[in-house]
């Protein structure tokens, strides 16, 4: 202030204004070495790597964390290029695109697999920029790195455990498709000529004797369905085909397949309707297979008392539902077992001493079942004192697309005697499996002209020489497969239009659709019965 004291007036303003402007940026140079302090401090102890380069690439600046991961200090890289990190792996169009894209002044975000100092090879993520001066040019490039190499290996694992699941997915599905057709193929002839047996046969052992294959082969069809069922379900390739159901009316049409089954095990089966509207929407077909599979449970393990089915619409929480309860008077299940009941494969009853058939699987879908149609299923359940299912439909749905589901509900026809209508149309049999072909043949020799053939290449010639009305093909021949066939007795002059019906064991997923794409009209999956064979063939000639 003394100094001051020397000067005039307007000469100790200006000293003071430009002293405290001095002392102004003073302070901000302060403030700015304390952000510099902090931001060093930050890029110090960063858990990611940095690196700068002047504006040639030569590397200024690396952080500890770069040092840690690629074992290199700042003096050992110190003006040299980046490219002393590289593995070779990745290509020179990459890096080209890296130079153009940081040059033009745009960040280039990527992946590389580098190399460490000791020669192992590691995965970094790379954010690279350019630093630019006042004036717009720049001088520097800095690259953010995260060693991501423990990702990648994660990544590689999953993608080999996908691999290899889905390959064993294929080998499910072909194991499983090569089974339901070696199994299907026999069960035709079997079924067929036992029906046709207990259709003939006056001798009351015989016809027993008949009438016990015949069961049985439809019990091992079950079997192979349900696991077809299965095996749909898990593929998501199911579509629901929503319509109104009455589910009071469904109960009832399936409780009267089941009475005379109780009848005979001297148990009660009965109907309670507790309210009038049971109207849903819902995919009859499944809420059918739904109900079926727990009455056919109730009845199969009850021999004392009976069974009741319950069907009641209910309000929770102002949402409407239907809810079908099956009660019953049987073995009834230890509450550990609720939930092994809905496992595929399962019963409560397991190994040598098991008590009761089946393959476990009748449970399992119907939950699958209930859970595709959004419901719920419950189970209360004591031991001796029997069992209760409870199903809960909500009263509308969302039309939820999971795939496809084909239903071709079985028309009656009466096969009790030939037609004299029938006998005028000429069909054409194919198929390379003598206990098949003879089947087929028993069913149709009383209703229709027919003619036979073992191979694809006989079917050609034959078309070629005689108009047919419908042509039954297998498709597994030997030779010439049936969709080949199916393809050229296309190519036929006047056949372009003629009906084709794929007679197969495959009835795997996509298997219908596939054959149907491929130059057959119609589909029937073996095993079938004669009245579904003569019902189709009717349906192709109205």
């Amino acid at each position: 202030m003394l100094i001051l004291e020397k000067f005039d007036e307007y000469t100790k303003v200006e000293v003071l204004r430009e002293l405290k402007h001095l002392y102004k940026k003073i302070n901000e140079l302060k403030e700015d070495q304390k952000n510099f302090r902090k931001l060093s401090k930050a890029v110090e102890q960063s858990p990611v790597s940095v690196l700068i380069t002047d504006y040639k690439g030569n590397i200024e600046y690396v952080n500890p964390k770069f040092s840690i991961v690629t074992g290199y200090t700042l003096e050992e890289v110190f003006g040299k290029n980046p490219r002393i990190f590289s593995s070779g792996r990745t290509s020179l169009s990459e890096y080209k695109n890296l130079w153009d894209t940081i040059n033009s002044g745009g960040e280039w975000i990527g992946e590389f697999l580098n190399k460490r100092k000791n020669g192992d090879l590691f995965w970094e993520n790379a954010s690279i920029s350019p630093i630019k001066n006042e004036s717009g040019s720049t001088t520097h490039f800095v690259a953010i790195k995260e060693d991501i190499t423990q990702r990648k290996i994660i990544e590689a694992e999953l993608k080999e455990a996908k691999s290899k699941a889905e390959e064993m997915n294929k080998i499910k599905s072909i194991f499983l498709a090569n089974m339901s057709h070696e199994l299907r193929t026999p069960l035709t002839g079997v079924m067929g000529f036992a029906s046709l047996l207990s259709d003939e046969l006056t001798d009351p052992y015989l016809k027993e004797m008949a009438n016990i294959i015949l069961q049985s082969t439809m019990r091992l069809t079950e079997t192979v369905n349900s696991i077809l069922d299965l095996s749909k379900i898990e593929a998501e390739k199911l579509t629901l085909k929503i319509s109104r159901v009455n589910l009071a009316e469904v109960v009832k049409n399936i409780a009267d397949q089941f009475k005379q089954t109780a009848k005979e095990k001297n148990i009660f089966l009965d109907i309670v309707v507790r309210n009038d509207n049971s109207i849903a929407e819902l995919d009859k077909s499944l809420v059918v297979q739904i109900i079926k599979n727990l009455i056919q449970n109730a009845v199969k393990f009850t021999s004392k008392g009976g069974v009741a089915v319950e069907i009641e619409r209910i309000k929770i929480n102002s949402k409407s539902f239907v809810e079908v309860r099956v009660v019953d008077t049987g073995i009834g299940i230890d509450q550990k077992n609720f939930a092994k009941i809905f496992e595929p494969f399962r019963q409560v009853s397991e190994g040598l001493n098991r008590g009761y058939e089946g393959p476990g699987l009748g449970l399992t879908i119907t939950k699958k079942y209930v859970e595709l149609l959004h419901g719920e299923i419950f189970v209360e359940s004591n031991i001796k004192l029997g069992s209760k299912f409870i199903v809960r439909f909500p009263t509308v749905v969302e039309r939820k697309l999971l795939g496809k589901k084909n239903i071709e509900p079985e028309n009656q026809l009466d096969i009790s005697k030939g037609s004299n209508e029938s006998t005028s149309s000429n069909l054409l049999i194919v198929e390379d499996d003598e206990l098949n072909r003879s089947t087929i043949e028993h069913y149709l020799k009383n209703f229709y002209n027919f003619e036979s053939v073992s191979s694809g290449e006989s079917a050609v010639k034959v078309v070629k020489k005689k108009k047919y009305d419908i042509i039954l093909m297998d498709i597994a021949l030997k030779g010439m497969s049936g969709l080949e066939a199916a393809q050229l007795i296309k190519k036929v002059p006047g056949n372009q239009n003629i009906p084709i019906v794929a007679v197969t064991a495959y009835a795997m997923i996509g298997d219908k659709e596939r054959l149907l794409k491929g130059g057959c009209t119609h589909y029937l999956a073996k095993p079938f019965t004669q009245t579904s064979l003569l019902s189709l063939i009717k349906s192709i000639l109205k």
